[in-house]
């Protein structure tokens, strides 16, 4: 029996597991075997599923890794880290609305807001929007994951010491944009703790580099100075 056949997509098919496991596990008199079949069908499903949505095998990395990885392609997006300088003390978010003040109402407000945590990392969303029939309508909203990482550099030429530094970088997560019906993933991490994780490299290369160009436009448009340095918020 295909016990996923019905499952169109990834939430679909844990749906199913779920409505499975409740009814047929072991631990509620359910057949060992059948569970079985059941669990190597999900895992199957899961994989076919993400290999249609152009994500790679599953990774297990140091988070550096990860980062080398994305961010030797997003360098431009290291540029608006004073945007998270500026939500104020206490608070998640912070509207940005220089350049519509100065543009005489034609460029919409970038709102910048921290939405989660992960291990040594923070999950950002930044987004403008737009009011449509009373809604409030994406245009675009990109999720970016702000990771720092300490590493030490050891100087062999004049042979001093190590030196440690601290390396921050944004990795693009996620794009949507409600217009267009867009609402994509293209990192999947395992959960908050887990190194392991799963990309659309090609994909999210993609989304890098429209982050590059929309992360020009924002210091542009907000008149946002690059920061020489970053601060430990």
């Amino acid at each position: 029996m295909n016990w996923f056949q019905h499952c169109s997509n990834e939430a679909e098919i844990k749906t199913a597991y779920r409505i499975y496991a409740k009814q047929l596990h072991p631990d509620v008199g359910g057949d060992t075997a059948t569970m079985q079949e059941i669990n190597a069908q999900y895992e199957s499903a899961l994989k076919g599923d993400y290999a249609r949505q152009g994500f790679d095998a599953e990774k297990t990395a140091a988070r550096w890794d990860l980062d080398k990885e994305i961010m030797q392609k997003a360098q431009e997006i290291l540029k608006i880290k004073a945007v998270i300088n500026m939500i104020p003390e206490g608070e998640t978010s912070v509207k940005l609305d220089a350049g519509n003040q100065a543009g005489g109402g034609a460029i919409m407000a970038l709102h910048c807001e921290k939405i989660g945590e992960r291990r040594n990392g923070s999950f950002y969303s930044f987004a403008h929007y737009y009011e449509q029939n009373g809604d409030l309508m994406r245009d675009p909203d990109v999720v970016m994951l702000r990771t720092s990482t300490t590493i030490r550099i050891i100087d062999g030429v004049n042979d001093q010491s190590p030196v440690e530094r601290t390396v921050i970088s944004f990795i693009p997560t996620s794009y949507r944009q409600d217009s267009l019906g867009i609402d994509r993933e293209y990192i999947i991490f395992e959960d908050s703790e887990s190194n392991r994780y799963r990309i659309a490299a090609r994909m999210q290369a993609d989304l890098v580099g429209f982050c590059n160009g929309w992360a020009r436009n924002i210091r542009e448009q907000q008149d946002i100075e690059t920061p020489k340095q970053e601060s430990a918020r």
